[in-house]
């Protein structure tokens, strides 16, 4: 009876080695099987990560991209404003110079017909009205008897009546003529 124990037993511890050694094949083998998914699940994550990277450089080169376009539109907005306010200032000080010029015209047109009213009062006899010349040495009605030099048509006498031409002394002179 002792020889069959022992005979058991060394059945019962082989079938435990080969069961026990199984056990370790199935560890070593699944063991290897998750190194190799960890590895597959690294590269993995490597690849997402570096896609991430990837999509963040290529968001901020085109935001960068973006903020150059709207640098230039904006200093392209400012010139063209410039220019329009160059223009406008332009258009203001021709204005200003053409309103200068204006003035200055008839200044001088005023100036020149002051100048030649004063020349003509100056050549009027201011005993009269009209015009009559203060340095003629007499004047007579026109169609008158009287021998001239000068002559006039009728004239409202203003003062003294030096030329002697309101015969009637009611201020107008030649009136019957």
């Amino acid at each position: 009876m002792g020889a069959a124990i022992v005979v058991t037993f060394f059945v019962l511890f082989s079938v435990l080695l080969s069961l026990g050694g199984s056990d370790q094949k199935t560890k070593t083998n699944s063991s290897a099987a998750g190194l190799q998914a960890s590895s597959e699940t690294k590269q993995q994550t490597a690849a997402a990560l570096a896609a991430q990277r990837a999509a963040r450089a290529k968001a901020k080169a085109r935001a960068a991209k973006i903020r150059k376009a709207k640098a230039r539109a904006r200093k392209a907005r400012a010139a063209r404003r410039r220019a329009a306010a160059a223009k406008a200032a332009a258009a203001k000080a021709a204005a200003a110079k053409a309103a200068a010029a204006k003035a200055a015209a008839a200044k001088a047109a005023a100036a020149k017909a002051a100048a030649a009213k004063a020349a003509q009062a100056s050549a009027c006899d201011k005993n009269y009205s009209g015009c009559l010349d203060p340095n003629a040495s007499d004047y007579d009605c026109a169609g008158g008897s009287g021998n001239g030099p000068e002559y006039t048509g009728p004239v409202k006498v203003l003062g003294y009546d030096e030329y002697g031409l309101d015969s009637d002394g009611d201020g107008y002179g030649c009136e019957d003529s």
